[in-house]
């Protein structure tokens, strides 16, 4: 005869324990935590306070006039007006008087700095009419526009210290790519090595074989 199951559900009278041995009183049958008792999320971080304060109105007049003036900063042999200062923003085509003026106190920092250092050389920067009159770039005379010409260039040696650009530690020189975007050829004098830094990723070979 088939024995029945035994019965899972029986319970003892004398005690909470069922027959499988699991204590009724030992059981946790609390509610669930409510959303009162959970932990409160942390507050959101305060803003970050502004450094510069409101302008008085002693500090806004000199402000136009700095504007107003034809310098907005002067410094040794070099300057540069409101309007190339404007320039850095956003969204606004970058003047070459901007590019020109920083590289020339690159300049005046390396220069610096051979001061100090015996061994240091120094360094030096070309503005970007170099490229453009080497290459003749927007030459209005179409049979010699993009073509090579030394004899544009040849004195400008003279404007690096010593007048002696192969005793340069670097040499740099800003270009004006198709009047779109702006790059920065640097030669390593000493390494007898040129570099390209162009952030939109071109191999710019006419530039690069132009000045070897």
């Amino acid at each position: 005869m088939v024995q029945p199951p035994p019965d899972l559900t029986r319970y003892n009278d004398n005690d909470d324990t069922d027959s499988v041995g699991t204590s009724l009183a030992h059981q946790d049958m609390s509610p669930p935590d409510s959303p009162s008792s959970l932990r409160a999320a942390p507050p959101p971080p305060a803003p970050p306070q502004r450094l510069n304060k409101p302008l008085i109105q002693v500090q806004r007049e000199r402000t136009r006039e700095a504007w107003a003036s034809p310098e907005l900063a002067t410094g040794p042999s070099n300057s540069i007006s409101p309007r190339a200062f404007h320039s850095l923003r956003d969204g606004t085509w970058l003047q070459d008087e901007a590019i020109h003026r920083f590289l020339r106190l690159l300049v005046v920092r390396d220069a610096f700095q051979a001061s100090l250092i015996d061994a240091h050389r120094p360094s030096f920067v070309f503005k970007s009419f170099f490229m453009t009159q080497l290459l003749n770039m927007g030459d209005l005379d179409q049979t010699v526009q993009g073509s090579y010409s030394y004899s544009n260039i040849q004195m400008w040696s003279r404007q690096a210290p010593g007048q002696y650009v192969f005793a340069l530690d670097k040499l740099s020189l800003p270009v004006n790519v198709n009047r779109s975007h702006w790059m920065v050829i640097v030669a390593f004098m000493q390494e007898q090595r040129i570099q390209a830094y162009d952030s939109a990723g071109a191999t710019n070979t006419r530039f690069l074989q132009a000045i070897l």
